[in-house]
């Protein structure tokens, strides 16, 4: 009786054996099982990540090839607008919107470039166009000084004009040089505003013999006469007009900066404008990077 139950104990504990260890052995296969599937997702994921990669790498190619000549658009646009722009000095050009088609150029190629981005090149193309606008602008309000600056530096040989004879060379060189000699009668002591002043007073005397008794400005005085003499015989000669003697003169005394210089500090901003917007397009196409 006792061996039968030790046997039938020892075969409990058996089974009890043989069920643990299958119980491990599947945990082991569980726990396989899991890995596997962990593997699958990553390999899945890796795989997924690897194709939005290259998706987007090529989506980005294709979009930088796209941008390409939109860029180019505005470069050429802006090209063509620096081309123009010393026509505005020289007189050859009439109306309030001399530029006005190449203007509306730029504004076209702006607008590609504001549909395709990015913001950075966005706001660098902004800044040509304003830049432009306000070349012109500042121009075309400076329009009969500017020409009659052109027309007198006909007489330094900076530009030629065919029909002018000998007396035009004569008195425009003549009116060239008093200008010059007035811009360049700076009293010392005497500011802008006091230069100013000498100058209304010189124009509102009729009297062409008066001479102020203070030295300084007894010698802008004199200046003053000698270069609006020499405006009046360029205008009588047909080389300027008279108001644009009279305005010459004007800038000449009460400002620092002459025409000339105005024009040239426009030119210089919007030429540098098309440089920073050239050079961030550059550096966008060709840094994948960015």
């Amino acid at each position: 009786m006792l061996a039968t139950v030790v046997t039938a104990i020892l075969g409990a504990l058996g089974i009890v054996g043989t069920l643990a260890a299958a119980r491990i052995q599947a945990r082991g296969a569980i726990r396989q099982a899991e890995a596997a599937v962990a593997q699958a997702h990553a390999t899945h994921r890796a795989a997924i990540e690897a194709a939005t990669t290259q998706a987007r790498t090529s989506f980005e190619q294709q979009a930088r090839a796209a941008r390409r000549p939109v860029y180019l658009s505005l470069v050429e646009a802006g090209h063509s607008f620096a081309d123009r722009l010393p026509d505005l000095f020289d007189g050859s050009f009439t109306g309030d919107t001399p530029l006005e088609s190449e203007r509306n150029a730029i504004r076209v190629a702006l607008s590609r470039v504001e549909l395709e981005g990015p913001s950075p090149l966005i706001n660098l193309g902004r800044s040509v166009l304003t830049v432009a606008e306000k070349a012109e602008r500042m121009a075309v309000a400076m329009r009969s000084e500017l020409f009659a600056l052109y027309r007198l530096g006909v007489a330094t040989g900076e530009y030629e004009d065919p029909s002018w004879n000998e007396a035009h060379y004569d008195v425009a060189l003549t009116a060239s040089s008093a200008l010059q000699r007035l811009h360049q009668a700076r009293p010392s002591g005497m500011s802008s505003q006091d230069r100013y002043a000498v100058l209304r007073e010189y124009l509102l005397t009729t009297d062409q013999t008066y001479i102020p008794d203070a030295a300084a400005q007894r010698s802008l005085w004199e200046a003053i006469r000698e270069a609006d003499n020499a405006m009046h015989g360029a205008a009588h000669a047909g080389v300027i007009s008279e108001g644009s003697g009279r305005r010459l003169i004007i800038r000449a005394v009460d400002r620092e900066r002459d025409a000339t210089a105005i024009f040239d500090s426009n030119s210089d901003a919007f030429h540098a404008a098309r440089v920073r917007f050239t050079e961030a397009a550059r550096e966008y196409l060709h840094n994948p990077s960015l």
